[in-house]
């Protein structure tokens, strides 16, 4: 009840205030000061007013649900214009043939004629005011998406130096480097395959580093490839199965996410004959890319920065309108990521 009141009381203000509006207005185009022309002005204010401000803003609600500020502001503002001009020209008609025609019994064409600088006038006050008003929400939401890309700006490249650092530490290049050394020594054509897919990871890395988004096919090639890696490495330990519908593979998601997980999964687990590190990668439906590993955390895990999974998270959320998801059992680890259309 009081929600009630409340919008009816703002309503019967903003009436009063576009009825004192109008007198303003009637008095600058000459109106004389009388009893008789305060009270039609201030009626005929109340109406013009009242339906413009009241109009314009429903229609901006109404293409607020088709579009937003904060995800497009340029069309957004297009749209508003847009709006605004074709209901304005409609109300300001409508209103005056109310007011002239039906209540005082005027011909609507000399009306048109003779009034046709204060209907022009009406339009354009309207236009200045809503303009400077949709122009500083366009400004304000265009400086917000500026300074968002700014920041998915710096946080692809967090990301990208935390996937980089951890494919060149010496750490991962002692344990590649070893292995290609084995390799070597077993099976020559075994040693080049593992040596062009460590290159092809590294060209990766850098070829993604300007890129936001990437197609799935392309992530999920470097997927393999490290995957393949970590086998030669791992042996039977480490088992990554991979079950993705092929009409998603022209879709996007992130550059290194997919791999980001697949990289911790393999970093915080233990991985060996007794307890092998299973790792799924499958899609559900055409709305997530998921990540699921069986849990078995070692027990001495070496101090993470905790960069990769929040810049993933951070990225994905201004990328799509859904957010990662993350689920943790006592046997499992899942990451849910958004693909993006």
């Amino acid at each position: 009840m009081k929600k009630h009141t409340h919008f009816i009381l703002i309503q019967l203000r903003d009436l009063i205030l576009m009825g004192i509006f109008g007198i303003f207005i009637s008095f600058l185009f000459g109106s004389d000061f009388t009893f008789k022309s305060i009270i039609y002005s201030s009626i005929y204010g109340a109406l013009i007013g009242f339906s413009l401000w009241k109009g314009n803003h429903l229609i901006g609600t109404m293409l607020g649900k088709i579009c937003s500020w904060e995800e497009n502001p340029t069309k957004m503002w297009l749209l508003q214009l847009s709006g605004l001009f074709v209901f304005s020209v409609l109300d300001i008609i409508a209103v005056n043939y109310l007011w002239y025609t039906i209540i005082f019994g005027n011909d609507f064409i000399k009306v048109l004629i003779h009034a046709k600088w204060i209907l022009i006038s009406e339009f354009i006050i309207t236009v200045i005011f809503a303009s400077i008003f949709y122009s500083r929400i366009f400004f304000k939401f265009w400086r917000k998406s500026i300074i968002n890309q700014e920041k998915i700006k710096r946080q692809v490249l967090a990301l990208q130096y935390d996937s980089l650092k951890n494919q060149v530490n010496p750490h991962f290049l002692f344990n590649s480097f070893n292995t290609l050394s084995s390799l070597i020594e077993k099976d020559k054509t075994l040693a080049t395959k593992f040596l062009k897919q460590l290159s092809d990871v590294y060209r990766y890395v850098l070829d993604q580093r300007d890129n936001e988004i990437v197609d799935l096919s392309t992530e999920m090639d470097f997927v393999k490839s490290y995957v393949y890696l970590q086998q030669i490495r791992h042996n039977e330990n480490l088992k990554v199965n991979i079950n993705l519908s092929s009409q998603n593979y022209g879709f996007k998601v992130v550059p290194l996410s997919l791999q980001m997980l697949v990289e911790n999964a393999i970093k915080h687990n233990v991985i060996s004959k007794e307890q092998p590190l299973i790792i799924d990668i499958y899609d559900e439906n055409s709305d997530y890319i998921i990540v699921k590993n069986n849990l078995q955390i070692k027990n001495v895990i070496k101090d993470s920065n905790g960069l990769g999974l929040e810049n993933i998270k951070s990225r994905f959320e201004f990328m799509s309108d859904k957010k990662v998801e993350i689920l943790k059992s006592a046997d499992e680890f899942i990451v849910k990521l958004p693909i993006i259309k």
